[in-house]
């Protein structure tokens, strides 16, 4: 599991990562519900500050996953899903999907999957 907290105004917002997978997806989903965080599954969560969007574009950890992924489908998927207005950030488990969100204009990747501690600045 991913989250970032924006604080207490905005919340915590949540996409899925390869463990939530072993220990029960939907387990882990409705925890994440019942805890007060939002949840996003190939979609998008929007916040606003002054009448700007700030649209937080999640997706899933990929079922089907090899070394540095772009995940191209699943973010397709989750702007088809986005409104087109706002600064876009995504939220993804790995952090190959920023090759696959530079190129649609996603300036920002925020990763979770950094299994001992390796870091990557591309």
């Amino acid at each position: 599991m991913h989250s970032v907290t924006y604080g207490r105004r905005w919340g915590v917002v949540t996409v899925l990562g390869n463990h939530d997978r072993y220990t029960g997806e939907e387990a882990v989903i409705r925890g994440v519900r019942d805890a007060g965080q939002a949840f996003v599954q190939d979609g998008a969560h929007v916040v606003e500050r002054n009448g700007t969007p700030l649209v937080l574009v999640g997706i899933d950890d990929p079922r089907n996953w090899r070394a540095d992924d772009p995940q191209d489908a699943e973010i397709g998927t989750a702007l088809r899903r986005s409104p087109p207005e706002g600064f876009k950030i995504l939220l993804a488990h790995r952090p190959g999907a920023f090759d696959g969100a530079a190129p649609r204009g996603i300036p920002l990747t925020l990763a979770g999957h950094i299994t001992a501690a390796r870091y990557t600045c591309r």
